[in-house]
């Protein structure tokens, strides 16, 4: 047992390792992709009560009764449900990483460990940078605004956080296999929209959530990359 924990976190050094290598070679790009999505996020904020009224489908069956959900918001409602990280992510790796380690491929373990830490790393920046921004989510009854450092859950609006995992993953699947990405980012693109559907995020939320997947995603796929070029026959 010494000896997996051993070997996992030799990976996981590894892994961590080459991303912060990649950043350290490419960060110009990393501060002209937050550049980009900075901009496209003060484009849209202006527009995002009137976008995400577009956006979102009725919620009920009218004259229902007892209330009915409308058939899309049941399919929103089991898509965020399935797509917040403790939830897919989790449980992904908790069997991937096993069935792996049973077959001996170290390939596959570092795919996994990959995909998991590039949306764990996400995770762990929306839920320092939300409370940060503290803007209220569509669902509160209180004037949209950036309210800085509030701490209560109806204040996490931006970025997202299921987006945020879930093109993080997206992203190092297709660094992966390439061809998985026209799969994942869909996808991920089906769970940002549940969350607009859901009432529980803004489209600039979502726009904020992408750019930052997207980013520890690269980070964690080039690792993979980086890795595989060292260790040819992983």
């Amino acid at each position: 047992m010494k000896a997996l924990f051993k070997h996992l976190w030799t990976l996981t050094r590894e892994l961590h390792i080459s991303a912060w290598r990649t950043f350290k070679r490419r960060w110009p790009w990393f501060l002209v992709g937050l550049a980009v999505i900075t901009v496209a996020v003060l484009l849209v904020l202006p527009h995002d009560k009137a976008w995400l009224a577009d956006i979102r489908q009725p919620e009920v069956i009218p004259g229902s009764n007892p209330v009915e959900f409308t058939p899309v918001q049941k399919v929103a409602r089991s898509i965020s449900y399935w797509g917040d990280f403790f939830k897919v992510n989790v449980i992904v790796f908790l069997v991937g990483l096993p069935l792996a380690l049973v077959f001996k491929s170290v390939r596959w373990q570092r795919i996994m460990l990959a995909i998991f830490f590039g949306a764990l790393w996400g995770g762990i920046a929306v839920n320092v940078l939300r409370p940060a921004f503290g803007r209220p989510r569509p669902s509160e009854n209180v004037p949209d605004g950036m309210y800085l450092m509030e701490f209560k859950h109806g204040y996490h609006s931006f970025p997202s956080g299921h987006t945020t995992t879930a093109f993080a993953s997206a992203t190092v699947v297709t660094f992966v296999c390439p061809p998985a990405g026209l799969i994942a980012f869909p996808i991920a693109g089906s769970i940002s929209w549940s969350r607009m559907q859901l009432n529980r995020h803004h489209p600039a939320d979502i726009i904020g959530g992408i750019g930052l997947g997207v980013a520890w995603g690269v980070l964690f796929g080039a690792a993979y990359r980086q890795g595989k070029a060292l260790h040819p026959r992983c």
